[in-house]
């Protein structure tokens, strides 16, 4: 079926731009809403309804921390590989993720950097929390054109796992990890911080 044969009379450039326009809605229907990259537009949507589909979970580690079997990695919405989406899309994105049954949601304060986490925590005070696992990591201090700095002192972590709570504005992170790991300290030490 051609979802979008009312768009088969535009050049190749106008028909990548109204596509980006749209979420499926059905495979009827498509309704006009904010902007969103192509990719996503594979997943089918509906309209939001706050209604959570059923997802199969599983468990992580040993500490009893269950997620989604399918998580959501967040780092495209803020641009790394690609350009932001506009921070309303990147909220609407992440409702619909979780209303497919998507709970676990991955970010990063090197992601943007920083504005990641700020967009999920501004997504996340349209969900119920207790229903989201939230997975952010540290460990990259900086990366440019002079290549990627690690760091895992444990001041450094410590410090900027208080600032990922701000940046999300939530009480508690779920799963706090490691992105690279700083080889001049040992593990034990970046680790053992509390």
């Amino acid at each position: 079926m051609e979802v979008f044969s009312h768009l088969s009379g535009l050049d190749t450039s106008e028909r990548t731009a109204k596509q980006s326009m749209h979420f499926f809605l059905s495979e009827k229907e498509i309704v006009n809403t904010v902007p969103v990259p192509p990719p996503l537009l594979a997943f089918p949507l509906r309209e939001s309804k706050m209604e959570q589909r059923e997802m199969p979970r599983l468990k992580l580690g040993s500490q009893g921390l269950e997620v989604s079997k399918l998580g959501f990695g967040c780092m495209g919405l803020t641009g790394v590989y690609n350009g932001p989406v506009p921070e309303e899309a990147g909220i609407t994105i992440i409702k619909h993720a979780f209303e497919a049954g998507i709970t676990f949601f991955d970010t990063a304060d090197a992601y943007g950097p920083h504005t990641n986490e700020v967009l999920l925590g501004k997504a996340l005070k349209q969900l119920p929390r207790e229903k989201v696992q939230v997975a952010t990591k540290c460990g990259i201090e900086r990366f440019d054109a002079g290549g990627l700095r690690v760091k895992g002192t444990p001041d450094y972590v410590r410090a900027s796992c208080e600032a990922s709570l701000q940046r999300l504005d939530v009480d508690y992170i779920d799963l706090y990890y490691q992105h690279r790991i700083d080889q001049s300290i040992p593990i034990e030490e970046t680790v053992c911080i509390y």
